[in-house]
């Protein structure tokens, strides 16, 4: 983690010194460095600087799940996608690889016709999952001649 101040008209005899340091008690915090930047002995600025730790660091991916599975379905299946973290989950239908310029899941997708959903996660610090891709086959139910209703006998005398 690195802190930039920015200020063309700092000169080396100005010190930023530092008055005040919050640090609150947990494993994921935020701190705010509130100092007074000085030339010579009058305050100038007030300087403000956030910083948003985790400890220990996050590096482990969110687990996306997929639901239903892949498979062969006689109408259309209606898809959900959920993380085990909070995570931003994008996808595309086209058989193409998602990036993050692709659509992000908000809801539940329906798929209507025979498609590969592809699909990742970014989760808040910047782990990515790899890409996935699950295939449907939408196939309407069989028909058998049994299941096909004729008009009355009249029209079919010899049946």
């Amino acid at each position: 983690m690195s802190i930039i101040i920015t200020k063309t008209d700092l000169t080396p005899s100005e010190t930023l010194y530092p008055t005040e340091i919050l640090y609150p008690t947990s494993s994921e915090w935020s701190a705010q460095f509130i100092s007074n930047l000085y030339i010579g002995s009058s305050v100038v600025q007030k300087v403000y600087i956030g910083i948003n730790l985790v400890y220990p660091p996050d590096l482990t991916p969110p687990v996306i799940t997929v639901s239903p599975v892949s498979g062969t379905y006689t109408s259309s299946v209606v898809v959900t996608l959920t993380s085990n973290e909070t995570a931003t989950i994008y996808y595309t239908l086209d058989n193409t690889t998602p990036t993050t310029s692709s659509t992000i899941y908000s809801s539940a997708i329906t798929i209507t016709s025979n498609c590969t959903l592809k699909y990742m996660a970014q989760d808040q610090y910047h782990n990515y999952t790899s890409i996935y891709s699950v295939a449907y086959t939408i196939v309407p139910p069989n028909l058998y001649p049994s299941d096909i209703l004729y008009p009355s006998d009249t029209l079919y005398p010899n049946a």
